[in-house]
């Protein structure tokens, strides 16, 4: 009996001591991970997908010859099952290494790397550049945007029954941080299947789509919409308002869901300017 108590007490102790270096190792690998993250210069561009401004890749192809960024595709996105048409997003990676473009197939396949990292950080969320509308019905393949956009997301109007993509664009680098991404003001975009081209859409200045009316019937098109009141290229939601659109598809327009007389009306309350007179 003695020796079965021996021998558990031996076993509780190993047990014990491999526990505490397990629980110790693993302290001490998140604290290495915490101050890498926090304290070294942590490269994070890579991962981030943002898309690098006009501006800075003309600068890169002009004046260098270089390249930041090649094109990658997510998976099919089937928007009409009915009609069997795909939506193929293209995105982009970030190279660990700027490097020369050359000619060559798909202006990819043959490329030198300059053997210097690039210096450009790139932050926010991974978005598109561009989108391809495929499927059987269709001839051949077609790229949505010949210029360089940002696509924050899109949505394909089954309500309608005419066959609309809306799309959610940054067209420009608005806040000058040198990428396009959702950090920019956001236009929307509308496609019309049928005709094969884009519904101009005449929208405010100074204003960011910032989402789709929840709780409304999408027959309607109503839209939320940030107005970028200081005017520095983005809509900065902790204090500044959002207003209401509806889309009128016939006139290609935006137009303010409530008229602004009720606006300032109801801003005239709120600030106390308004005389109410019975």
């Amino acid at each position: 009996m003695e020796k079965i108590k021996k021998y558990n007490q031996i076993v509780l102790a190993i047990g014990g001591t491999v526990a505490l270096v397990t629980l110790a190792g693993i302290g001490l690998f998140l604290l290495v991970e915490t101050w890498h993250y926090y304290f070294d210069d942590y490269d994070d561009s890579q991962y981030d997908m943002s898309i690098i401004s006009e501006e800075v890749a003309d600068s890169l192809a002009n004046n260098e010859q270089l390249r930041t960024q090649v094109i990658t595709f997510r998976s099919f996105d089937l928007i009409d099952s009915a009609k069997a048409i795909y939506i193929l997003p293209v995105t982009q990676k970030n190279l660990g290494e700027a490097e020369y473009i050359d000619e060559g197939a798909l202006g990819l396949m043959n490329s030198r790397y300059t053997g210097r990292k690039t210096s450009l950080r790139i932050y926010g969320v991974t978005n598109y550049n561009n989108l391809i509308l495929f499927g059987p019905n269709i001839s051949e393949p077609k790229m949505l945007f010949e210029e360089k956009v940002s696509i924050d997301g899109y949505h394909y109007l089954e309500e309608l029954g005419s066959g609309y993509v809306l799309i959610i664009v940054a067209e420009s680098d608005s806040n000058g941080d040198g990428v396009l991404n959702g950090y920019d003001n956001q236009s929307l975009f509308l496609y019309d299947m049928q005709t094969s081209s884009f519904i101009d859409i005449a929208e405010d200045e100074h204003t960011s789509f910032v989402n789709f009316v929840d709780g409304v019937d999408r027959t309607e098109l109503i839209f939320q919409y940030g107005f970028d009141r200081n005017k520095n290229g983005v809509f900065e939601s902790s204090y500044e308002p959002i207003v209401y659109y509806r889309l009128n598809i016939e006139a290609g327009s935006m137009e303010l869901l409530l008229p602004n007389e009720m606006l300032d009306n109801l801003q005239g309350i709120l600030e106390g300017s308004t005389d109410n007179e019975e």
